[in-house]
C-alpha cells in the first residue's frame, strides 16, 4: 500500500510503502518536467503530420488529467512558447470576448464586496 507524507522543509512529496520505505520524491519542479514532456509531445505530435494536439491526447502521455494540461498549455502560451489555434474561429477570438464579460462580473463582485462588512458576514455565518 502507498501513502504520501508532506515535507514541510522541502515542498515535497514522499511516497513510500506501508512499511516506510520510500520509492520516490515528486517536487514543485514536476511541472516543469510536465511542460517539458508537453512541448516535446507536441513537437514530435507536430512532427507526424498532425494539425493539433488535444489536451485529452497529451494527457494520456503524461498520465495526468486534461484540465492539468489545459492549465499549463495555458501558461505556456502567456509565455510565448506555444502558439493559439488561428485557424479555430472560437479560439482566436474567445479571449478578448471573455476579458468583456471577465471585467464586467470583476466589477460585480468588486461593488458587492465594497458594500459588504465583515460583520455582515459573521451574522450571517452565525445565523445559520
Amino acid at each position: 500500500m502507498l501513502h504520501s507524507a508532506r515535507s514541510d522543509t522541502r515542498n515535497s512529496t514522499r511516497l513510500a510503502t506501508s512499511a516506510g520505505t520510500p520509492l520516490t520524491t515528486v517536487t514543485a519542479n514536476s511541472r516543469l518536467t510536465i511542460a517539458a514532456h508537453v512541448l516535446v509531445w507536441m513537437g514530435l505530435n507536430q512532427r507526424l503530420g498532425a494539425e493539433l494536439s488535444t489536451s485529452e491526447q497529451i494527457a494520456g502521455s503524461v498520465n495526468t488529467n486534461p484540465v492539468v494540461i489545459r492549465r499549463l498549455v495555458s501558461q505556456l502560451r502567456d509565455a510565448g512558447l506555444v502558439e493559439p489555434n488561428q485557424a479555430c474561429p472560437v479560439g482566436a477570438g474567445i479571449r478578448p470576448a471573455m476579458e468583456r464579460v471577465y471585467g464586467g462580473v470583476e466589477d460585480a463582485v468588486s461593488r458587492e464586496l465594497a458594500a459588504t462588512t465583515l460583520a455582515e458576514v459573521s451574522q450571517d455565518v452565525l445565523a445559520g
